[in-house]
């Protein structure tokens, strides 16, 4: 590719031709998408006499706002995005959008993917609350996606089996099939020392007043969130999504609970499983539903993973998600720290 664009203005019809190799492509409207912190998104509307396209593409491109491109330039989002579809996505038992294109500059600055459109019919708000049909689709979903990649309880050193097509199909240990893998753990050293401080600014900001038994750990931990890593990698690990919530999921079928897509693969690393599950419950579902659903979740989760083959009890998912719990205020607060009145009101509904 010549150039990646910067912004929305620049893809233009001769861009897009050349990106998806189709010469005699139409750009016939282009459309842009509201609900990215990191990206971009624009929708296109195309023809193409030579080449078989769909009618509608989304066009996934670095964020025009530089606060929002350095913020994701320092979690390397862009470039693992770009990999998970180029390496992972076949491999892994997860319904992700198809990527017909993508490109990455040299150093993860910029990027862009010509993604399948999920339209919107599927997408719900992250104001809104998961129903109890998509909690249990998504928690059955999650589960297909963490069995793909399981590697069990143990810490980084126990990483299990991933099948790798560079090796000829040969069954490699994670780390060493994909040694660019992201790891949780070092997301939680980056993160260590500015979390607490990052955190009050949240909860000032937005005027959270959290309950005594969840500002009590979450306090331990931001104070010192590297105290509670060794036990957090003793957890058992697999690929996580890392923002499995509400905003991130497509539903389909009857009562639009039954099919799953996930979306926005710019966070994922190696780290334990329970985490996406505490993330989908404290921020997908109101208070009154994660009362009444959680267990039912947890349960339909772990019976998924049953079904794959793997014992992963409940009892020791909850007591995993608890655990995880203060690790999950990163991603509010991190909003919370934007200057987006946007950004500001999801991290309040998120804390």
């Amino acid at each position: 590719m010549a150039y990646i664009p910067k912004d929305a203005t620049q893809v233009t019809q001769a861009w897009l031709g050349a990106f998806l190799q189709a010469e005699d492509l139409r750009l016939l409207e282009a459309e842009p998408l509201a609900g990215g912190q990191m990206s971009d998104l624009l929708r296109v509307r195309l023809e193409s006499d030579g080449k078989r396209l769909p009618a509608t593409l989304v066009i996934k491109l670095a964020s025009a706002s530089s606060r929002n491109r350095r913020l994701a330039l320092s979690f390397g989002s862009y470039r693992k995005e770009v990999l998970f579809y180029r390496r992972l996505a076949p491999r892994l038992d997860v319904r992700a959008p198809l990527c017909h294109a993508s490109d990455l500059a040299p150093d993860g600055s910029r990027f862009a993917l010509a993604l399948e459109d999920l339209g919107e019919g599927g997408s719900l708000s992250q104001m809104a609350s998961a129903s109890e049909a998509q909690t249990m689709a998504a928690m059955r979903a999650l589960a297909r996606l963490h069995a793909s990649a399981w590697a069990g309880a143990g810490a980084e050193r126990q990483l299990g089996l991933f099948p790798d097509a560079e090796a000829e199909g040969a069954a490699l240990p994670l780390h060493q099939a994909h040694p660019w893998l992201p790891r949780f753990a070092d997301a939680v050293r980056a993160s260590a020392d500015g979390f607490g401080r990052m955190l009050a600014r949240a909860l000032d900001a937005t005027g959270v007043d959290l309950p005594p038994e969840v500002a009590g750990p979450l306090g331990r931990y931001a104070d010192s969130p590297m105290d509670f890593l060794p036990a957090l990698l003793d957890l058992p690990q697999t690929l996580i999504h890392s923002d499995f919530r509400l905003a991130n999921l497509f539903f389909s079928g009857p009562g639009k609970g039954e099919g799953v897509t996930v979306i926005d693969w710019g966070d994922y690393c190696l780290g334990p499983a329970a985490f996406d599950v505490a993330l989908f419950l404290g921020t997908s579902l109101s208070i009154e539903r994660r009362e009444a659903w959680q267990d039912k979740a947890i349960a339909c989760y772990c019976g998924a993973l049953a079904e794959a083959g793997l014992d992963y009890r409940a009892e020791d998912c909850q007591q995993a998600c608890q655990a995880l719990m203060p690790a999950c205020f990163y991603l509010p607060a991190m909003l919370a720290a934007g200057v987006e009145r946007q950004e500001l009101e999801l991290a309040k509904e998120l804390l």
